[in-house]
């Protein structure tokens, strides 16, 4: 992956100093360096696969190699939303992919993507939820790295270069509709412990999410230890405050509460 040769391609083009004369704005997500690199191996990729080289499973760990390579040498803040205007010092670093330790063996487990209100649960699964609680969109604040894990190339817009992504747009992240959403979340599952966890910056203040889902079961907000916000980078370093993060306990199992068919 280091060896291949960089490329003029999609990243290149669009969210490097090369956007200024292929697009009209000049984007500092990365040096123009590490974008010919990023669509080289992206590429690169591609080809491997194709031609047999790669066994699917490889194929998959490899690009998320890339996309861990390339969150380290992005000029932003933490997420894709925007870049910063200045170069970052780890923006200007080469990248480079580095090789994982790999478990010689895994417990049994199952991943899907799925929205969460399509999740198959059981009455004896404990469930635990994690939802954004912010207005940050994470389809739009992750675009390029959904754009390299596609490996596709859209029409973006805009100074930041977003892709389109309104159709992957999370209730939860609408003050106006998250608590209604978190509530249809917990009345759909039909588990018997819901875990969510929340934080005091949330959309919506941790009362009146306690009393929306006290119909539901019997609810006991435990306070966790303040939390650190997510630092990727110095400047996100730098800048970083911590959170009072919350597990809201919703016990379905309880006297008098019916959960869902």
């Amino acid at each position: 992956m280091n060896a291949v040769k960089g490329r003029r391609g999609f990243v290149w083009s669009e969210y490097s100093p090369a956007s200024a004369k292929h697009a009209g704005v000049e984007r500092r997500y990365f040096s123009e360096g590490n974008a010919r690199k990023i669509d080289g191996m992206r590429l690169a990729l591609e080809s491997w696969y194709a031609g047999g080289r790669l066994t699917e499973t490889e194929h998959l760990v490899l690009l998320a190699d890339l996309l861990g390579a390339t969150n380290k040498v992005a000029n932003t803040a933490g997420t894709y939303g925007c870049f910063m205007s200045r170069w970052q010092p780890q923006a200007l670093q080469v990248i480079e992919i580095l090789p994982r330790l790999m478990p010689i063996e895994a417990p049994p487990f199952t991943v899907t993507s799925l929205d969460a209100t399509d999740v198959e649960c059981r009455t004896e699964d404990v469930v635990y939820l994690d939802p954004p609680y912010t207005k940050r969109q994470y389809a739009a604040y992750y675009h390029i790295l959904e754009t390299i894990a596609l490996g596709d190339a859209p029409d973006v817009t805009g100074v930041g270069g977003i892709r389109p992504w309104r159709d992957k747009a999370s209730d939860y992240c609408y003050r106006t509709r998250a608590v209604g959403a978190l509530r249809d979340l917990v009345a759909g599952i039909p588990s018997r412990r819901v875990l969510l966890s929340y934080s005091d910056e949330g959309h919506v203040p941790l009362d009146e999410l306690e009393s929306v889902l006290s119909p539901l079961g019997r609810v006991v907000v435990k306070p966790l230890m303040s939390i650190g916000r997510y630092r990727p980078n110095a400047t996100a370093s730098r800048r970083g405050s911590a959170v009072e993060e919350v597990l809201i306990c919703i016990d379905r199992a309880a006297a008098g509460f019916e959960v869902a068919a």
